[in-house]
């Protein structure tokens, strides 16, 4: 089911501050399982269920992408990164406009070494002819992304596509909105689909200030150590949600920390800790709102992230949706 639905997602072109259709998608998809369902002013989309001490849980909407800032007198679109890109891998890509117009990500060809490619040297191919076709086609301001593929590996076991970061977690929200047993929830739970994640998690800070939540989980992937010569880290796929300790935007409270481990264990779901290196998530901006939120992070391990091929196990990722759906009907109270 969660690869039915990244498929569904995958229809949507959504950089960074082009997030609406995608969510209008979403808010059909969930509102009728919600108490509430609306859009605020950054354009996040919260559904709330429940009653009591405010739980948020964030997942964010956007993607990578790039903007266009500069058309040449040959038509071809200079643009500006929306979230790190991975020019290594993407030139040579299919993009897509917000407007629906196709290009090819290319390089300019005195650029001899792939490892120094960056949005300076690259540049989109729409197929025009003059500046002024390409202006009228894709305005500047107009942004675009990877136009995705997704694919299930022969085993069944792995879920890869562009965009997993964060679709995946939409994806596993989706379904924590339909399949929770609201009955039981002890606490009112504001699910966030935010905006604006990859450029600086711009929104969920506002979301948290107006929420005002006791307490945050963010959703999100995470990268792995399980690929040759890759750099050390304990995480692969195939073992387990992720329960991060600390990023390079947070160190988890400790109290959420340890009530995510217990939830695990009592309930025999598969597990992992999780400390990197480099990255962060939305928790970096909803844990320091007002005066402190209790925050932490359930991640899915991922590999080749920020890639047109982000690689998910399908178990973990059930395993992240069981362990949050377990812990809201659990209820935090600490």
């Amino acid at each position: 089911m969660l690869t039915e639905i990244i498929k569904k997602l995958n229809e949507f072109i959504s950089p960074s501050g082009n997030e609406k259709s995608l969510l209008e998608y979403v808010k059909s998809e969930v509102e009728s399982f919600a108490d509430e369902c609306y859009f605020d002013v950054m354009g996040n989309l919260v559904a709330t269920v429940g009653n009591g001490e405010k739980v948020m849980v964030a997942a964010h909407a956007d993607t990578i992408g790039f903007i266009c800032h500069y058309i040449d007198d040959k038509g071809f679109i200079r643009f500006q990164d929306l979230g790190w890109e991975n020019y290594r891998i993407i030139a040579g890509r299919h993009v897509r406009f917000i407007n629906g117009v196709d290009g090819i990500i290319s390089y300019e060809e005195k650029t001899k070494d792939k490892d120094s490619l960056k949005c300076d040297n690259c540049f989109i191919d729409i197929g025009a002819t003059s500046k002024e076709e390409a202006e009228k086609l894709v305005p500047i301001g107009t942004a675009a992304s990877i136009v995705p593929d997704c694919f299930v590996s022969a085993n069944k076991k792995r879920l890869t596509s562009a965009f997993l970061d964060d679709r995946i977690a939409v994806a596993i929200l989706i379904r924590a909105i339909k399949e929770l047993d609201k009955n039981k929830l002890k606490n009112k739970v504001y699910f966030v689909f935010t905006v604006q994640e990859e450029v600086g998690t711009r929104g969920a800070l506002p979301a948290a200030y107006e929420i005002e939540p006791k307490y945050a989980l963010a959703i999100d992937v995470t990268d792995t150590g399980d690929t040759p010569e890759c750099p050390k880290l304990s995480l692969a796929l195939g073992q387990g949600a992720a329960v991060k300790i600390m990023d390079c935007g947070i160190y988890c409270h400790k109290q959420m920390v340890d009530f995510l481990i217990d939830t695990a264990e009592k309930n025999k779901i598969k597990f992992q800790p999780e400390i990197i290196t480099a990255g962060a998530t939305d928790a970096r901006a909803i844990h320091t709102s007002k005066n402190g939120v209790y925050t932490g992070a359930i991640s899915i391990p991922q590999r080749y992230v920020h890639s047109p091929v982000e690689t998910v196990d399908l178990d973990d990722c059930e395993n992240t949706l069981r362990l949050l759906t377990v812990s809201l009907e659990q209820g935090f109270n600490f």
